[in-house]
């Protein structure tokens, strides 16, 4: 039984040499070299995989911390969604001009005071639902005093389905600018 089993496996690597009425032989040089490669073979398949994952990781990891710094450094706020309008990312200028969007998760699910309801929310859930650009907007935020101009880009994936969308807002006031502003508004409600 057991030299029919090892027959069988043996047939299957292609290493039966040749068969006799006493059994058959095997060229174990050829089947050792086999095995042995095929085992050096899925330890270095696997420790390349590995490298080239931890490789793949840092790329990702680089490229992200790149975009990242380059929207900070941006004189434009920038709110990033998901197709489902899921808050993926917000620069700094924007969460120092609309402290709000730090608590929330989606932009859909949330509700927000007037001036980013009626708005900001309002264009991103068109850019969504629309899943394409929309043209810019110019609305006005009394609390700022200025007009804003809100822009938006989709994002689609490797297969061109858009996935998210990001969102523009122009001409927010530096973070200097606000917190002279909201200084100013407090010392003006105290007098």
């Amino acid at each position: 039984m057991f030299v029919k089993g090892l027959k069988i496996i043996l047939t299957g690597l292609g290493e039966i040499k040749e068969q006799s009425s006493f059994g058959f032989f095997v060229d174990m040089n050829k089947l050792f070299e086999k095995l042995i490669y095929s085992k050096l073979s899925k330890k270095f398949d696997i420790r390349y995989q590995e490298k080239f994952d931890l490789l793949k990781k840092e790329k990702i990891v680089e490229h992200h911390n790149r975009i990242q710094a380059i929207l900070n450094l941006a004189e434009d706020g920038f709110l990033i969604l998901d197709s489902k309008g899921a808050i993926v990312y917000i620069n700094d200028l924007l969460l120092n001009v609309f402290p709000p969007f730090q608590e929330k998760k989606s932009i859909i699910d949330s509700n927000f005071n007037p001036e980013i309801e009626n708005n900001i929310k309002k264009y991103a859930i068109s850019v969504i639902k629309s899943g394409s650009k929309q043209p810019s907007q110019n609305n006005f935020f009394p609390s700022l005093k200025k007009h804003i101009t809100l822009k938006s880009a989709v994002v689609r994936n490797s297969f061109g389905v858009v996935c998210g969308a990001v969102i523009a807002l122009s001409n927010l006031p530096k973070s200097d600018e606000k917190r002279k502003d909201d200084k100013k508004q407090e010392q003006e409600e105290n007098n």
